[in-house]
Formats: structure tokens, C-alpha cells, sequence
């Protein structure tokens, strides 16, 4: 069996694109055609799902692994909780809120991270940590940033927008989409 990479199907044509470069073409009826478009679409959502679910737990494996290596609690008598901002904490950081910009490099990740989580969207927020923001844990915030990215990724949805002129720009660009008008 080979491997699928394309599903494109338009009207009661049908063409598949194989791994490997090959095409086949098919015709079908259009109840047929929108079942196959359906379930493409369909399995490619749970391929992305499944992706990020396995990145989540990859990751949460090796923080579990470095907590048992340091001690019961997870912290040692010299805490090797992050102390600065680097590349990777950044990258969760621009996940839910892309143009967040109010930490300074010396901040204390795990503040910066509970004040990034006031900007994620409350579906993606309320999926992955059910309870109020208050009783979050200020060594659990980096964690529950990193799970509402992924989140946000796998379910395709948009960070909230953060400065009023952007806040501006999206409403006039939604209202002029609503009129029919292109800007």
C-alpha cells in the first residue's frame, strides 16, 4: 500500500498523490467526492493532533526524567528551575501570544509565563488547565504555557491580539470581509 500525501478532489474529479510522486486520477459522483474530501480532511486534523500529543508527552517525559534525577519534589537545594529566558521558552512564549513583548531578558520565566497565560485564549486556556488562573502554581506555569500552545496548535486556533492597533486593524479587516468590500 502506498502512502497518500494529497486528496484533491473538484466537482466528480479526483486526483491522489502517492509518497513516492505518483498520481492517480478517479471520477466519482459528488456525494462521493465530498465524503472523500471529508475524511481527508478529517485524517490530516487527527495526524496534526496526534503530532502535537506525542511532542507534549516527548517533552513531558524528559522534564519527568530530569525531576527525578534532581530529587522527590523536583527541586533540588540549589533549585534548577529555569532562570533565564532562552530560545526555547520563548518559542512557547510566542506560541500563544506571538507578539508579547513586555518581559525583560532577566525576568523570571515562570512570572513571564503566568503573565503570557492572561492573553491565551479561554478555550485553550479552560481545556488543558480546568480551574482558575489564582490557584496556578508559579512552578506549573511553564508547563501549562507549553500545553496551551500545543493546544492552540493541534485545534487551529488563533492567538488573542494584543495591542489596539492591531485590536483595529482585525475588526476593520472582519468588517469589510462581512460588506464584501477587500482592503
Amino acid at each position: 500500500m502506498k502512502d497518500i500525501t494529497n486528496i484533491a478532489v473538484t466537482g466528480e474529479d479526483g486526483v491522489v498523490t502517492y509518497a513516492d510522486g505518483s498520481k492517480e486520477e478517479f471520477q466519482c459522483s459528488g456525494t462521493v467526492a465530498t465524503i472523500i474530501a471529508s475524511l481527508a480532511t478529517t485524517l490530516e486534523k487527527e495526524r496534526k493532533m496526534r503530532i502535537a500529543t506525542g511532542d507534549r508527552l516527548r517533552r513531558m517525559y524528559t522534564r519527568d526524567s530530569d525531576m527525578i534525577s534532581r530529587g522527590l519534589n523536583g527541586t533540588s537545594a540549589t533549585s534548577m528551575a529555569p532562570t533565564a529566558m532562552n530560545a526555547e521558552f520563548m518559542r512557547l512564549v510566542r506560541a500563544v501570544a506571538p507578539k508579547y513583548d513586555s518581559a525583560l531578558p532577566d525576568a523570571d520565566p515562570r512570572i513571564v509565563a503566568l503573565d503570557v497565560l492572561r492573553y491565551a485564549p479561554a478555550e485553550a486556556f479552560s481545556a488543558v488547565h480546568p480551574n482558575p488562573m489564582s490557584e496556578i502554581h508559579l512552578d506549573q506555569a511553564i508547563d501549562i504555557l507549553e500545553q496551551v500552545g500545543d493546544y492552540m496548535k493541534a485545534n487551529n486556533i488563533a492567538p488573542k491580539i494584543i495591542s489596539t492597533g492591531d485590536a483595529i486593524r482585525s475588526i476593520n479587516a472582519d468588517n469589510a470581509t462581512f460588506w464584501g468590500k477587500k482592503h
